[in-house]
């Protein structure tokens, strides 16, 4: 794990075609078929901000054992894995693709916390410190009219479409927050029984929705305990496959 708090000698900062491996690995034995890697016949993949790679399917695919005959890397932004699910999801229903493998993972934490200690991150694929790659696939935030209102990143957009939400089910402010607090708080308390949590600390409802020194707005109504951070190291996977492939698996 690389989470915050943890010494130098616990910290195992992980590239992410790694961390992309692993999940992999870990989606194959949790389906209960460990060996369907080596039998995807297609790799999707959502490039991460991290690190850079010149090859990151094939990368993926040395680390997790696939040989894969198509692999793509979609565009970044925040869309790109629905978008990439909902095209491969497509491509096996019209029988392109028999067996797919879709990839992402993040290892943002262990990049800054690399730089600000002076660590050598000597076992990661050369070549990943070119971050402006990620950003140069990414697609604008915002078009010309939300741009000309002061909408343009994310922070602008998700409180203005939250305040919609909260205006057609009729809730009062209060009543939002309220609503807000109690639906995250059900979040935080998967986070504290998952071991792999980033932050297992167990909050309440009135700690969520309390907004002070340590919980200060980010954009209203979103006070910090309510946002998603990025500085994680996080990897995800799933397995996607036809009517008769799965057939032939047995399952």
């Amino acid at each position: 794990r690389n989470r915050p708090g943890l010494d130098a000698e616990t910290w195992n900062p992980l590239e992410p075609a790694r961390l992309m491996a692993i999940a992999a690995g870990r989606a194959a034995a949790d389906a209960g078929l460990p060996g369907v890697l080596g039998q995807a016949d297609y790799v999707g993949a959502i490039p991460p901000l991290a690190w850079a790679y010149d090859d990151l399917i094939g990368r993926f695919s040395e680390l997790a054992g696939a040989k894969p005959r198509q692999g793509e890397e979609v565009s970044a932004g925040g869309e790109g894995p629905i978008q990439l699910l909902n095209q491969v999801a497509n491509r096996v229903a019209e029988g392109e693709i028999r067996i797919a493998l879709l990839v992402g993972a993040e290892a943002v934490y262990s990049r800054m916390r690399a730089a600000k200690e002076g660590a050598a991150l000597s076992d990661w694929t050369p070549g990943g410190a070119r971050m402006p790659g990620f950003m140069a696939t990414m697609k604008p935030f915002g078009n010309a009219l939300e741009q000309r209102h002061g909408v343009s990143t994310p922070v602008d957009m998700y409180p203005v479409l939250e305040n919609a939400l909260r205006a057609r089910a009729g809730r009062s402010i209060a009543a939002h927050q309220r609503f807000l607090a109690e639906l995250m708080f059900r979040y935080s308390q998967v986070a504290e029984r998952n071991p792999f949590s980033w932050f297992p600390e167990p909050r309440t409802a009135e700690e969520i929705a309390r907004v002070d020194a340590r919980n200060r707005w980010i954009g209203f109504p979103y006070p910090k305990l309510m946002n998603a951070i990025m500085e994680v190291d996080q990897g995800a996977a799933a397995i996607v496959m036809s009517e008769s492939a799965a057939d032939d698996l047995g399952i």
